[in-house]
């Protein structure tokens, strides 16, 4: 059986609830048996410059 994966990516300004909805989705998703996991851009940390 083949795998498919799909990336999802949440944009809003600081405080307009994308990690809520980000945790919500994943749940939801797993909860439907469909295996999802939660990933964040490692931002301005030393790894993610580095990345960048």
């Amino acid at each position: 059986m083949e795998r498919t994966f799909v990336f999802v990516c949440f944009e809003g300004i600081d405080g307009a609830g994308k990690t809520t909805q980000a945790r919500m989705l994943c749940q939801r998703l797993n909860k439907d048996g469909i295996t999802a996991t939660l990933v964040a851009d490692p931002g301005t940390t030393s790894i993610g410059t580095a990345i960048r």
